[in-house]
């Protein structure tokens, strides 16, 4: 009824998705916040529709763009053929690297099962087109469709950039999912060593608290904060707090493909950030300039060593991170 009552004349394009928790990172960057922007586009209608809506293969064929995002339903494959049979466009998003191993489960535990993987591989071959996240994604799966793009992460609103305080105390921090364990743990003793040689430093941390009792019990209770995990808005209000913010991963042909969404979150709101030297960031991030790279622990302990002796130089790379994500 929805359809035909509003789409006479609009182009309905639908996003298809099976994430069922619509307040994480993934579901606001990859389609609620791009659903918002493309439906103020005059004559364009926007349904974002579950796996497990009952409305969902009547308006998978009636979309006139279809996008599937990182789906592996055997249900679909008589869809697109019969969207191919009426000229519909299909388009297939690939958020991940859903080939490489991902230790910490997520998505590695769907697409163990080989069903699953090469339903994901038809299905992006029989797309009209494809879109991914960032470089390491066009580069390591764009053969499966002629028909590329990158369309990055964006964000929908800045924060006011802050104004320097006056304290001399400095917060370190890192938000994020349990999914990191190996990445922070790669990185534990450099936290640990700079919470120790610097009185007026704090660590904050917000996420799984298993994980943060486990990686960071040898910090002092006194020296560290922790937050539970929350909303967006909970995670950018923390951001809030921080004035160093690191971003971790592993060498991985997983990590690889994730997107610099940090580096982004960071500095909307005026965090220096402080990021992996791979490739979702190096597109971006300029080293000394709007945040710093590092490739190893010591180089990661010169840089907070020298953000935290240094005010200026966190000043200036803040105001310079957050006036590239404002002017981007």
């Amino acid at each position: 009824t929805v359809v035909q009552k509003n789409m006479k004349d609009d182009l309905l394009i639908v996003n298809a998705v099976a994430m069922q928790t619509s307040g994480v990172g993934d579901y606001v960057y990859r389609v609620e916040q791009p659903s918002i922007a493309m439906g103020k586009i005059p004559g364009v209608t926007v349904i974002n529709v579950s796996t497990i809506s009952p409305y969902f293969e009547v308006l998978c064929l009636q979309a006139d763009v279809l996008i599937l995002h990182l789906l592996t339903e055997h249900d679909l494959l008589p869809v697109i053929e019969e969207r191919k049979q009426k000229g519909l466009a299909t388009f297939y998003e690939i958020s991940d690297n859903f080939a490489a191993i991902k230790p910490d489960g997520g998505i590695k535990n769907w697409f163990s099962d080989p069903v699953n993987m090469a339903s994901a591989i038809q299905l992006i071959k029989m797309a009209d087109a494809a879109q991914v996240t960032g470089e390491g994604l066009l580069e390591r799966l764009g053969a499966l469709n002629s028909n590329i793009a990158i369309f990055e992460n964006q964000i929908s609103e800045l924060a006011e950039y802050r104004k320097t305080t006056t304290s001399n105390s400095i917060v370190i921090g890192w938000g994020g999912s349990s999914g990191h364990t190996e990445d922070l743990k790669h990185i534990k003793q450099s936290i640990i060593d700079i919470c120790s040689r610097y009185p007026d430093v704090r660590f904050s941390f917000m996420g799984d608290e298993d994980q943060f009792v486990n990686i960071f019990s040898c910090i002092p209770d006194s020296r560290k904060t922790y937050t539970s995990p929350g909303t967006l808005k909970d995670y950018f209000r923390f951001l809030e707090t921080l004035d160093i913010g690191i971003a971790t991963m592993l060498d991985t042909p997983y990590n690889h493909c994730r997107s610099d969404i940090k580096f982004v979150e960071y500095a909307s709101r005026g965090v220096v950030p402080v990021l992996s030297a791979i490739t979702p960031y190096v597109k971006h991030a300029v080293h000394g300039s709007n945040a710093f790279l590092f490739d190893d622990n010591d180089k990661l302990k010169t840089i907070l060593e020298d953000l935290i002796q240094d005010k200026a130089q966190r000043q200036k790379v803040s105001r310079n991170a957050y006036e590239y994500i404002k002017s981007h």
